[in-house]
């Protein structure tokens, strides 16, 4: 016999569904993003909207300064200038000790890390390191005023989002070092003096330096999937 359905599985069910659907929203989102910080300012309002999260704090971990607060909404006013403090107190904890943190009922307690926090009226915190591998590349925080506390459902939500966020994060990154590469090898070809070709595996030219434009007389947009052989015939 299968298990038999109670009611609160029927309660629950609901709740999972949404979260899925969040799930699968933000996903679709991440894999399209083309700015992090702006792709992360999206998610948030999804949540926002959703889930009624009031603040998130977003910090980058940086070579030469360390964790920096990169993005951040719901402060004003005192607890905006401070928010890069938050990020540093609670956070740089998170990034060093590679786990998630949760502070619950900060509101009623006086824990020295969370005094920003407190003093910007947010009762419950939450925040995960966004990994690479085994690198942190930054933290990824969400927090509410309404309420003191996170269920576990949403804190698991809040978690894998933040391993979403890292992918993109990572994406974006290797695609810019990606350019830049690209960038520099092309200045180089571009400037050699001697003439270099790259040919698919079909012997079709996939690749012309201005050298080579120049030997054969055909720019590479001319070339540009033909067979190497009519493009250099040894009677030309």
């Amino acid at each position: 016999m299968g298990e038999q359905i109670t009611k609160e599985h029927v309660e629950v069910a609901p709740a999972g569904w949404r979260f899925l659907r969040l799930l699968n929203d933000a996903a679709e989102r991440l894999l399209a993003a083309t700015d992090a910080n702006q792709a992360v300012a999206d998610l948030f309002r999804i949540i926002a909207a959703e889930l009624r999260r009031d603040v998130y704090v977003n910090c980058i971990m940086t070579e030469g300064s360390g964790l920096i607060l990169s993005s951040s909404y719901g402060f004003d006013g005192r607890a905006t200038r401070m928010s890069g403090q938050l990020g540093v107190q609670v956070c740089l904890e998170v990034a060093l000790e590679r786990r998630p943190q949760y502070a619950p009922d900060i509101l009623r307690n006086h824990e020295p890390h969370t005094a920003m926090l407190r003093a910007a009226g947010v009762d419950c915190y939450a925040c995960a390191p966004m990994m690479a591998g085994d690198r942190v590349i930054g933290t990824l925080g969400f927090g509410r005023r309404w309420s003191g506390s996170f269920t576990p459902e949403e804190l698991q939500f809040l978690h894998t989002v933040t391993h979403y966020v890292a992918m993109a994060f990572e994406r974006l990154r290797t695609e810019t070092a990606l350019r830049e590469s690209e960038r520099r090898l092309n200045a180089v070809l571009d400037n050699a003096s001697v003439a270099i070709f790259l040919m698919d595996d079909r012997q079709h030219c996939a690749y012309m330096n201005a050298a080579a434009e120049k030997l054969t007389g055909y720019t590479f947009e001319e070339t540009l999937r033909r067979p190497l052989h009519d493009v250099i015939h040894h009677s030309r």
